[in-house]
């Protein structure tokens, strides 16, 4: 399964799979947009590859950590 932090007091539901689906495969830009799009109030997405030059998400969702915060309300 695919790793997530969240950090948030009120925000929108979002599970672990939903976001792999939506990420997986990916460019990082295109999935955080992706994810912007998909949840409202989310005010921090990091994605993390395995190497820094890499730009894309991997296709395995054993191999995906996102890091998302969303706005306190």
């Amino acid at each position: 399964m695919a790793k997530l932090k969240t950090s948030y007091v009120a925000g929108p539901k979002i599970t672990e799979s939903e976001v792999a689906e939506i990420v997986k495969g990916k460019g990082i830009g295109t999935a955080r947009q992706d994810l912007e799009k998909s949840f409202d109030g989310i005010s921090k997405i990091s994605i993390e590859g395995n190497f820094p030059w890499v730009m894309s998400v991997p296709n395995n969702t054993d191999k995906i950590t996102v890091n998302i915060e969303v706005n306190e309300k």
